[in-house]
């Protein structure tokens, strides 16, 4: 009988310990989740915040101390709606206090096929950028082959939307946006501009207009090594590179003959200007690049009434000199593009 008492008594003692585990574990995750959704209001979503942290860049000029972003404000991985991989934007921003002229949507090249938003950490031409007082969002979106067109276009806007939508908390004047692509991304950028200001260009993409009436404004456009005509993308003249991008535009398109389809026909962004384009900046190299592409774009530009500047170098640069900032010319571009945005955005 008394072996019968000690083995209730210990039941008893053992729900009683179960009772108050179970207790712990609830109460413990209503904190772990009160804290993470308080956290993460205050962390723009889910983006990883890097406050005054020394992020050293490859490129460390001679004789100068070792560049960095410490003086800025970072978020990396902001996240933005799609059903896609990619979907995520870092934004590099100034201070209160300091000088704020505008804010810069990036878009990364790598012909639709590789490339990352982390370009920004590695070249010394963006951290100028911000020097200048100029805050950047630099986006990522899917690739192809596994993502053809006009899969990234669609997740620019979206991006977009989401940094629209953000505009407050990450302290962005709406009213003053560049949109800046080097490459591929110029396309995307170029691309996205016409759906804001061209109603019927944006319907046959299927990308809504929607910057103007949520207050933003789209400001200037820049185009570095530009591929602004991707029926043209093989066209560069240096072997090496006509390979690698017929290649490339054959799995963004999935077509082998793409140059002569209509999809690849609709990001020849001359064809569809109209003078609501905003106020353009176009630099290319003379090696391996789209320079002839840029000369038309300058001349559309110039037939419909949209102010537009250009740099192009004389000699032998390649494709997308303007981020390696190792030559005199590529400094002398960087300065011309920041008195373009500067004289628009003071």
């Amino acid at each position: 009988m008394e072996s019968i008492f000690k083995r209730e008594k210990a039941q008893r003692k053992g729900r009683k310990e179960r009772v108050s585990f179970l207790r712990m574990c609830f109460f413990s995750s209503l904190l772990f989740f009160a804290v993470y959704f308080i956290g993460a209001g205050n962390s723009l979503a889910n983006g990883t915040r890097t406050d005054k942290t020394a992020i050293a860049l490859p490129y460390i000029p001679s004789g100068e101390k070792k560049e960095s972003f410490h003086e800025f404000i970072c978020y990396k991985n902001l996240s933005y709606p799609s059903s896609f991989p990619n979907h995520y934007y870092d934004a590099y921003l100034i201070p209160e206090g300091k000088k704020k002229l505008g804010t810069i949507i990036y878009v990364h090249g790598g012909g639709f096929v590789s490339g990352t938003k982390d370009v920004v950490w590695e070249s010394p031409y963006f951290l100028k950028w911000l020097r200048a007082g100029f805050q950047i969002i630099s986006v990522d979106y899917a690739l192809a082959p596994d993502y053809p067109y006009p899969t990234s276009l669609h997740q620019l806007s979206y991006c977009v939307q989401k940094i629209l939508d953000e505009k407050v908390r990450l302290g962005i004047d709406a009213k003053k946006l560049i949109f800046m692509g080097d490459s591929a991304g110029a396309s995307l950028a170029g691309q996205f501009i016409l759906t804001q200001v061209n109603k019927s260009y944006g319907k046959k993409l299927a990308v809504p207009s929607f910057v103007s009436e949520r207050g933003g404004k789209i400001s200037a456009f820049i185009s570095l090594s530009g591929l602004l005509d991707c029926t043209r993308f093989n066209k560069t003249g240096l072997l090496e590179n006509d390979e690698s991008f017929l290649a490339w535009g054959r799995a963004y398109f999935k077509e082998n003959d793409f140059a002569k389809g209509k999809k690849a026909r609709d990001t020849n962004l001359a064809d569809f200007l109209t003078k609501d384009f905003p106020p353009t900046f176009l630099t290319d190299g003379t090696v391996g690049s789209f320079r002839d592409q840029a000369i038309d774009f300058k001349e559309k530009c110039q037939a419909v009434g949209v102010p537009v500047c250009t740099f192009f170098p004389e000699g032998d640069f390649k494709h997308d000199y303007e981020l390696h900032m190792d030559t005199a010319e590529a400094e002398e571009s960087l300065e011309k593009q920041v008195h373009f945005a500067t004289f628009l955005l003071s």
